[in-house]
């Protein structure tokens, strides 16, 4: 399960004169882009079995007091790079969520090389946070889609060619959903993958109740997202079944009914998305059903 950044970044206060606010954002964006698709299915490979081992030692550690990471290092996001693997990690000193680098020839020893993104207060960022991301890496360079926004959070693109230095894209990719929607109080902790000729990205979304659920967009070059139509594609348990979802209310609190932090991943033919109390299981990727045995600590992320 991906650790996600706290609740309170998605907060979005209407306000005085929030209807008119709503209103104008309901004519800018009830007509966004969305459409219907399915994910691409994959050619069966082999089984692969996952056996795990604790290490006595964290591979990675927080700063030094005073350091831009010296409160919290979390949310790993790790690509291949030629020989050596590329860690996009969050980190948080006690004001700010920023994004950090750290590269290993194996995945094990990591030298962190500094941070590399932050909010700009001057843009739709704010300047809460710019971390809590998914790096992919395709033939024009790695691509890095984060969260950002101080009341509406909304996902943004930062691109790069060697990793160290980054362009971001401007306006947000992604952003949240219409007056009323499942996701009109902000969009966050994204998940890309490359399957087919497509982009997909698995994506957290929260209505005015702070009800959080998972959605899928799609794109074919990384930067203009379509979002499902039949989005949310899993919804937080029933009451009779929420009980049987309790080691996800230990490990991310009194909402873990509600779908949380998600990881997807492709499996053969099959989509597989590991949710805050369990697994969902999609067929071509769109209609997505629970496996009520709880997940563990270990899964694939």
């Amino acid at each position: 399960m991906r650790e996600a950044v706290p609740n309170d970044f998605f907060i979005s206060l209407l306000g005085v004169g929030g209807w008119g606010l709503a209103a104008f954002s309901l004519v800018l964006t009830g007509c966004g882009r969305y459409r219907d698709f399915k994910l691409p299915e994959q050619a069966g490979g082999p089984s692969v079995t996952w056996r795990w081992q604790a290490r006595p030692d964290p591979v990675m550690t927080r700063g030094a007091p005073g350091e831009w990471d010296a409160l919290d290092v979390l949310n790993p996001s790790v690509i291949r790079q030629g020989d050596a693997y590329y860690n996009l990690f969050s980190g948080y000193d006690g004001k700010t969520w920023h994004t950090g680098l750290a590269v290993s020839g194996d995945g094990v020893t990591w030298r962190e090389e500094g941070k590399i993104l932050s909010p700009d207060p001057g843009t739709w960022e704010g300047s809460a946070i710019a971390a809590n991301g998914s790096a992919v890496a395709d033939e024009s360079g790695i691509l890095y889609y984060y969260q950002a926004g101080d009341n509406t959070v909304q996902i943004g693109l930062a691109r790069s060619r060697n990793g160290h230095q980054w362009v971001k894209n401007g306006a947000p990719v992604l952003a949240a959903g219409p007056w009323e929607s499942w996701d009109e109080r902000g969009v966050a902790d994204p998940y890309v993958i490359l399957a087919g000729r497509g982009y997909y990205m698995f994506y957290l979304g929260m209505d005015r109740a702070r009800r959080q659920r998972l959605g899928v967009a799609e794109s074919q070059d990384g930067v203009r997202w379509y979002k499902l139509r039949g989005n949310p594609i899993l919804n937080w348990a029933s009451t009779e079944r929420s009980t049987r979802w309790d080691w996800a209310s230990r490990r991310c609190g009194p909402r873990a009914d509600i779908i949380g932090c998600c990881t997807p991943a492709a499996t053969g033919t099959k989509c597989g998305a590991w949710a805050s109390g369990g697994r969902a299981m999609a067929c071509a990727g769109r209609s997505f059903r629970r496996r009520l045995r709880a997940s563990k600590p270990g899964i694939p992320r």
